[in-house]
């Protein structure tokens, strides 16, 4: 698995591999388990920074919990500038939904939130894409 991780940093055009790796905590937590077992073969795999954030291979670590976990096909692991990020906000789609008769019986009041969005990478035609994400293989 290190050997894949490398990959997909190699993969990246170094103009947008300053901002760093997202992964699923469980997916950090193999990582970890991996270096640990190959007894110091991938050196410089896990580390911290100077300020005590998690790194990869060097790069700053994100953890996000909508990252699938490791499993055959799934993509655990993403990487390069997320800057060019975009999300896009429906107006008017914010709903909240109040529920009073449910959590009577308890002296409570429940509430649900629903709210549409959209998102997408920009990209030029003449630049690279700047996010590589890396697949398990079954």
């Amino acid at each position: 698995m290190p050997s894949e991780v490398l990959d997909l940093v190699a993969a990246v055009d170094p103009a947008h591999s300053r901002v760093g790796v997202f992964l699923n905590e469980a997916t950090l937590t193999t990582l970890q388990k991996f270096c640990a077992y190959t007894a110091g073969y991938y050196p410089n795999m896990i580390g911290t920074d100077s300020q005590g954030r998690g790194t990869v291979f060097g790069k700053p670590v994100f953890s996000s919990p909508s990252m699938p976990a490791l499993s055959a096909g799934a993509k655990v692991i993403a990487f390069g500038n997320f800057k060019r990020f975009y999300v896009r906000r429906v107006a008017g789609s914010l709903v909240l939904q109040r529920y009073d008769e449910r959590y009577a019986e308890y002296a409570e009041v429940g509430f649900s939130m629903a709210w549409r969005a959209q998102a997408a990478m920009a990209k030029s035609t003449n630049n690279p894409v700047p996010v590589r994400l890396l697949a398990c293989r079954s």
